[in-house]
C-alpha cells in the first residue's frame, strides 16, 4: 500500500509540474506593462522578462505608487476644470436687451426731427421737387442720431 502511495505521489509531482507555465512581463506599445503566460508577440520578444518568483512590494514603494497616482488624479481634475473654463469662455455672452423707456424717447426724437425736416424743405421750388434731397439728408441725419440714441439705450 505505501508503495502505491509513493508512486502517485512521484506521479502527482510529474503531472503538476508539466501544467506549470512561464510568466513573462512586457511593456507594449502604448507603455502598458503586460503580466501573461500566453505566447508573447514577436515584436516584444526582446523586451520580455520571465517572471522568476514574487516579491511582495515594500512600504517605500507602495508610498510612491500611491503618490504618483495621487499625482495623476490632481493632474486630470487640473485638466478637467481647466477646460471647463475654456468652454465658459467660448461661450457667447448674455443677450443684452434694450431699455424700452429710452427707446421710445429716441423714437419720439426721431419723429420730432423728421417733422422738422419736412416743415424746413419749400416745396416746388422753380416748379419742380428741387427739396427732396435737402429732405434725404435731414431724414438721414435724424435716423443717424436716432441709431446712436438706441445704441445708450442697450443694458
Amino acid at each position: 500500500m505505501r508503495k502505491i502511495v509513493f508512486v502517485l505521489f512521484i506521479l502527482s509531482v510529474f503531472v503538476s509540474s508539466s501544467f506549470a507555465t512561464d510568466i513573462y512581463t512586457y511593456k507594449d506599445k502604448d507603455g502598458n506593462t503586460i503580466i501573461s503566460n500566453n505566447p508573447i508577440p514577436e515584436k516584444y520578444q526582446n523586451k520580455a522578462k520571465k517572471v522568476e518568483a514574487y516579491d511582495k512590494d515594500s512600504p517605500e514603494a507602495i508610498e510612491r505608487y500611491e503618490g504618483k497616482q495621487e499625482r495623476r488624479r490632481i493632474y486630470r481634475e487640473e485638466r478637467d476644470y481647466n477646460r471647463q473654463e475654456q468652454q465658459a469662455q467660448k461661450q457667447s455672452p448674455p443677450a443684452r436687451s434694450v431699455d424700452a423707456s429710452c427707446k421710445r424717447e429716441c423714437s419720439v426724437d426721431l419723429n420730432i426731427c423728421k417733422s422738422d425736416c419736412s416743415r424746413s424743405s419749400v416745396p416746388y421750388k422753380s416748379g419742380r421737387n428741387t427739396d427732396s434731397y435737402e429732405r434725404t439728408r435731414c431724414n438721414d441725419s435724424c435716423m443717424k442720431s436716432y441709431d446712436k440714441c438706441v445704441d445708450r439705450c442697450w443694458n
